[in-house]
């Protein structure tokens, strides 16, 4: 895969070479009725060969994609100055169109016509409110606690705590 293509055609070229001489050294064994020697070369110098076929549709793929890539960069950059020119044509335009609107105002007011109504009154649109409702259930409201006149029994080690704590208020107050 580090090679240049250069060397990869020399070196396809040379597997070549040595892939029809191993054939014909196999045909020649095979007239001869007799078991080719070392069949395991030829079997090698195909799978190098293949694995050199793989490198270039590597990089076929690659390059093909490469060039995709930038016929959509160029398409993208077309279609964004297309855009530019499109937006600046229309300002263009409208620069125009208030020129003369400004124009037609100052003739107007220069002959003592009112040109007030002319102009657009911004109306301010208030965003609605909303006021949420929430569902309260009877399990989530409050339970009446101390401030109640109802009798309610809390344990005697947290009455011990507040008790403490409102000696502590009386005693800081005094």
């Amino acid at each position: 895969r580090y090679k240049s293509n250069e060397d990869l055609w020399r070196l396809w070229y040379v597997l070549l070479r040595e892939r029809n001489m191993l054939n014909t050294m196999r045909f020649a064994c095979r007239t001869s009725k007799r078991t080719m020697p070392n069949y395991g070369r030829l079997k090698k110098v195909k799978k190098s060969m293949g694995r050199i076929q793989n490198v270039w549709w590597d990089r076929a793929n690659l390059k093909f994609a490469n060039l995709q890539q930038e016929q959509r960069r160029k398409q993208e950059k077309a279609r964004i100055d297309a855009i530019e020119y499109r937006r600046a044509k229309l300002l263009e335009k409208r620069e125009q169109i208030k020129a003369i609107f400004f124009d037609y105002v100052d003739k107007a007011s220069k002959s003592g016509q009112d040109t007030q109504h002319l102009y657009p009154e911004f109306i301010k649109l208030r965003k609605k409110s909303f006021n949420r409702k929430y569902i309260i259930d009877e399990a989530m409201k409050p339970k009446p606690s101390l401030a109640s006149s109802e009798p309610v029994s809390i344990p005697s080690d947290l009455l011990i705590i507040i008790q403490k704590g409102i000696d502590r208020n009386l005693a800081i107050t005094v």
